[in-house]
């Protein structure tokens, strides 16, 4: 499997809970053969499918991200001759993932970002009792 720099950031406790659902609802359909529980499991397949597509659709600016420490960006920045551009976002926070969505997905922001930037990005990922 392909490791990401933002596996540290998924939930891995409630992905397995997920998957761990979605066998016993399928082990359950088998055992009884009941069309309530087929109908959970493919509910419960077209959810993830959901969430994949979620995830996708809000998935950092990977393609766009210098790859390295701040320091490295900066170095980089003026070995190139171009801005540093940071962006620093809190996992917990919607609009920072509007910005994944909707700014850093833009053709014509991308275009830019790669001919004039080195875009270094940083996420906060706050725990649940951090709030």
């Amino acid at each position: 499997m392909a490791r990401s720099v933002f596996d540290k950031f998924r939930d891995f406790e409630a992905e397995t809970k997920r998957q761990e659902e979605a066998l016993l609802a399928s082990a359950a359909a088998a055992a009884s053969g009941a069309s309530t529980s087929s109908t959970r499991v493919v509910s419960a397949h077209r959810s993830r499918r959901k969430m994949k597509t979620l995830e996708d659709l809000f998935r950092p600016p990977i393609d766009l991200i210098y790859r390295g420490t701040f320091q490295a960006a900066r170095d980089a920045g003026v070995s190139r001759k171009r801005w540093l551009m940071v962006n620093v976002q809190d996992s917990s926070e919607f609009p920072c993932q509007v910005l994944n969505r909707d700014v850093w997905s833009n053709p014509a922001v991308k275009t830019i970002i790669k001919e004039h930037f080195i875009f270094w990005f940083i996420m906060i990922v706050r725990k649940v009792s951090d709030t």
